[in-house]
């Protein structure tokens, strides 16, 4: 019997996989990531392949129960909510409709130079997010909902990025312009 052979067993589904090989080869590839050509090479050799619908079951729940439990503090990168309130409102539906009143309103255009280039507009609060955070004392998402003055379509206009960086309450030096309206 030829070397590699010696320890088959038929039924077997590579005689020459021992566990100890196997064991070996999963220690080298640990930290190694692979090259573009082989995950192509992979993803060519999957085309085609057609799951049972058992196996499709047993996917299914597996990925529902790993949902389970994993929002808020049971997740796995909760930090203890440290999320801050202004990503908060700005990832809210009303704030994408804020937005979206005050770009149609505008007709797409920037306010100050006239700029229509798509992806560059900003929606700026004329009177600035923070400051109305800090007005209304606002902790939580649900009292950002609620405040009527962050939702107001007459406090926002459309600015180009240029133009928006150049105003007197683009990010940093809103903190001076909160000063100065104590």
């Amino acid at each position: 019997m030829p070397k590699g052979l010696q320890g088959f067993q038929k039924g077997s589904l590579n005689p020459s996989k021992t566990k100890e090989s196997r064991e070996r080869a999963r220690r080298l590839k640990l930290g190694k990531k692979l090259s573009k050509d082989i995950v192509n090479k992979i993803v060519e050799s999957r085309k085609g392949y057609k799951h049972s619908e058992e196996t499709k079951k047993k996917m299914s729940i597996s990925a529902f129960f790993s949902k389970i439990g994993k929002t808020g503090e049971n997740a796995n990168n909760w930090q203890g909510g440290k999320t801050r309130l202004t990503a908060l409102i700005r990832g809210n539906y009303k704030y994408r409709q804020w937005r979206s009143d005050v770009f149609t309103r505008d007709g797409f255009t920037c306010q100050i130079c006239g700029d229509k280039t798509g992806g560059n507009l900003n929606a700026d609060h004329i009177k600035p997010q923070s400051v109305i955070i800090s007005e209304y004392k606002l902790k939580t998402i649900e009292q950002a909902v609620d405040c009527e003055e962050l939702w107001d379509i007459n406090n926002g206009k459309t600015l180009c990025e240029t133009c928006h960086s150049k105003t007197d309450t683009f990010g940093v030096k809103a903190l001076k312009f909160l000063n100065h309206t104590r």
